[in-house]
């Protein structure tokens, strides 16, 4: 398996984004966290889901 470099600020802004995520579906009962969200926060989560994504794609090689 390849070594993968990631810099400081990379992980930084994973785990910020991380932690926001987890902060906001809480550890058990995601999809009823999930129904009761109201629009506002459902497009927050989307919005934190995709920059999670733009974080791991390049580390990973999309």
């Amino acid at each position: 398996m390849p070594e993968v470099k990631i810099r400081d600020t990379t992980i930084t802004r994973y785990k910020a984004v991380r932690k926001n995520l987890r902060d906001k579906l809480g550890t058990s009962k995601v999809t009823q966290q999930l129904i009761n969200m109201s629009d506002e926060d459902m497009h927050a989560f989307a919005n934190d889901l995709l920059e999670l994504f733009d974080i791991v794609d390049p580390i990973l090689g999309r």
